[in-house]
This record gives C-alpha cells, structure tokens and sequence, in this order.
C-alpha cells in the first residue's frame, strides 16, 4: 500500500516477503435436500427449509431422525436335497417409500464426510409422497447459504415423471450458474437400461436442458439394499 509523505526526509519501508497465510476451509460442503423423520434441535423443533450445519450421522439422527420404517417379508424355506442351511429371502413385502435422504447422509459418512448441511422439506408421511414443489423449496433455501458448494437431491429419482425430475434438474443447474460458487450433483435413471450409452441418452433427452450443463454432473446409483 503506497504512503503518502508529508515532509521531505528519507523515509525506509520493509516489504514482507512471507505469503499471506490461507487459512484452512472446507472446499466442498454438500447441501441435503430432501425428506426426514424430524426436525428439533436441542429439543425445540425448526421450521421447515432451514439449512442445518452438521459434521457427523450421529448428530443427523439427533436432529432428524433415522430411516423410514419399510416393511419387509422374509421367507424361509425348508433345506432340500441334504443341505443343512435353509434358503432365506428378504423382500419388500410393500413398495419401497421413496424416502432416500437418510441412507445417503448414512453412505456420505461412512465414506469419510465431514461438515455439510441438511435441508428437511417435511417429514414423514404415513402415505409417503415425494413432492416435486416441497423438494424445490427446499432447492430455494440453500440458494441462502453461502458455504454450500454441492447440491444434492436423492430423492429426485423418486419423483412420478421425467418432465419433473428435469425441471428440479434444470433448477438445481440454475442455481449453480447464477451463485458461481456451487456445483449440482445429479442421478441418472434408474430404469433398468442395458448399457451406458443408453442411461446417458435417456438423462440428455428426457431429465434435463441444454442449459448451464457445465454446473453439473451425472452418476449412476449404486445397487445396495434398505434390509
């Protein structure tokens, strides 16, 4: 920074020659957005679309709750032909209820995670529901929040129609390219496809624009089981 001098003189100035130091931050804080058991922290309930700073699945269970109760049929048959172990299968006896939230928080901790935010869009329903307009509220809350730099909906996939989970993903990129400080994490179709040209065919027609795609990226799921 230039002084300015008032009297005539000779005057010495010492120029640091160590960097300024950076201090050590997060570089990539995921946003959760999407259904939980509950909302209280501390014992006192917070409203609906509030980003919640978190740093472990402990404290997302104390604050929201764990996994949706699914109801599951387990059936055992009988050991034939001298086998001594009897065969045991495990299905959904219902349809699985959507709810996805929770077993990725579970799955983004025990694959090291750290600090990121939680955003609820409701609760749990007896009914469940998976609502394009409560998720994009959500979407909206993080938009607030300035240590956010990955958006995560896992609950788009559940949605009932292409045409909404491509406007929550085109939203999601929106959001991305207006901020400049974030990047949307998006799922591809689970739809049974045979290859992975055609999963990314689909994703390019049916879920999302031409636009802002350089704020985003795809991934297919990973095959695992709720039980």
């Amino acid at each position: 920074m230039a002084l300015t001098y008032k009297h005539p003189g000779v005057y010495v100035e010492e120029i640091s020659t160590i960097p300024p130091s950076i201090a050590q931050v997060e570089t990539a804080i995921p946003g959760f957005i999407g259904y939980t058991a509950k909302r209280e922290k501390n014992g006192i309930a917070f409203d609906v679309n509030t980003p919640q700073r978190i740093t472990s699945l402990l404290e997302f269970e104390q604050y929201f709750g764990g996994a949706f109760p699914e109801i599951l049929e387990i059936m055992i048959e009988n050991p034939e032909n001298g086998s001594v172990l009897p065969k045991i299968t495990v299905s959904p006896a219902t349809a699985l209820s959507g709810y996805l939230l929770y077993y990725h928080v579970k799955m983004f901790y025990e694959n090291g995670g750290g600090p990121c935010f939680i955003v609820s869009t409701g609760t749990f329903k007896t009914t469940p529901v998976i609502d394009k307009t409560e998720l994009k509220n959500g979407l909206d809350a993080c938009e607030k929040e300035d240590e956010i730099t990955l958006l995560l909906i896992p609950e788009i996939t559940t949605l009932s129609s292409s045409s909404q989970i491509k406007e929550l993903n085109d939203a999601m990129l929106a959001q991305c390219a207006k901020l400049q400080d974030r990047f949307a994490i998006l799922d591809a179709p689970q739809a049974g496809l045979s290859s992975t040209n055609s999963v990314a065919d689909k994703f390019r027609n049916d879920y999302v624009s031409a636009d802002n795609l350089k704020y985003g990226a795809v991934y297919y799921h990973i095959r695992w089981n709720r039980y």
